[in-house]
C-alpha cells in the first residue's frame, strides 16, 4: 500500500491566512453596521408595540363610552316615558281632583294676543324704534276686541 501526503508549505498557508483577515477597521465597520441594523428593528419593535397599547387603550376607552351612551339611552327613554304618562289626561285629571283645582274659561282680561311681524319693513300701524322694529299688541279674550 501506497500512502503519499502531500506537504504543505507553512509559508503558503500563513500567507493565505493573513490574506484572508480582515482588518481591523473593517470589523468595526462591519459590528457598527450590524448594531446600527439590530437598534433598527429593536426600533420598529418597540414602536409597534407602543402602538398595538394605544389601540387597546383606545378600544377600551370606545367599549367604556359605547356603554356610557347606551345607558344614557336607556335613560332617555324611560324619561320619555315617564313625561308621556305625566302628560296622559288620565293622570292630569287625577293631579287636578287631588289638588282640588277647579278649571273654567278664561276671564277676557286674562287673555293677551301678540302679533310679530318679522319682515324687515314695518306694517301698517308698526313703528320704528331705534332701528328695530315695535311690536303692536292685539288686545282679544275669548274672540272679543277690547279697542
Amino acid at each position: 500500500m501506497n500512502i503519499q501526503t502531500r506537504n504543505i508549505r507553512p509559508s503558503r498557508r500563513k500567507n493565505r491566512r493573513d490574506a484572508e483577515g480582515l482588518s481591523i477597521g473593517t470589523k468595526l465597520f462591519v459590528v457598527l453596521n450590524v448594531a446600527i441594523a439590530l437598534s433598527a428593528v429593536f426600533l420598529i419593535a418597540n414602536y409597534r408595540i407602543s402602538l398595538n397599547q394605544n389601540i387597546s387603550g383606545i378600544e377600551a376607552q370606545s367599549v367604556r363610552y359605547q356603554q356610557k351612551i347606551h345607558d344614557l339611552n336607556r335613560e332617555v327613554e324611560a324619561l320619555q316615558v315617564r313625561r308621556e304618562k305625566l302628560c296622559a289626561w288620565s293622570h292630569i285629571r287625577g293631579r287636578i281632583a287631588q289638588l282640588g283645582l277647579d278649571l273654567r274659561m278664561p276671564d277676557p282680561f286674562q287673555v293677551q294676543r301678540l302679533v310679530v311681524n318679522f319682515d324687515d319693513r314695518p306694517a301698517a300701524g308698526e313703528t320704528i324704534l331705534d332701528g328695530k322694529l315695535a311690536m303692536s299688541q292685539d288686545w282679544s279674550a275669548a274672540g272679543n276686541v277690547n279697542q
